[in-house]
């Protein structure tokens, strides 16, 4: 699976990959050893980044501005890590606060 950053630091997940593992369009983004971690949220009251709709096609995009530096922006390999409940976006290490 890939997953693209933009270069205004927005994350774009394709539709059918937002639909399987982040039903509630709710999503907390970590930065973990060179990799990026995206952990649902199953409650909406519980905070997180909303996930917004993209396209007729049902892409969704979170703006991960805070969280990514300048130069992140590119296609990444992306695996749902089943033991964690997360989603590991490869190879991404540009963080805002190292």
């Amino acid at each position: 699976m890939q997953i693209e950053i933009t270069d205004r630091a927005y994350l774009i997940i394709p539709a059918e990959m937002s639909t399987k593992y982040f039903p509630s369009d709710n999503l907390v983004a970590l930065p973990r050893d060179g990799e990026l971690w995206l952990m649902p949220v199953s409650n909406k009251a519980s905070g997180g980044l909303l996930m917004k709709r993209r396209n007729l096609k049902g892409d969704r995009s979170v703006l991960l501005v805070e969280i990514l530096e300048e130069g992140s922006s590119g296609f990444y390999e992306a695996q749902w890590d089943q033991a964690h409940g997360a989603m590991r976006v490869l190879g991404v290490g540009n963080w805002v606060n190292k």
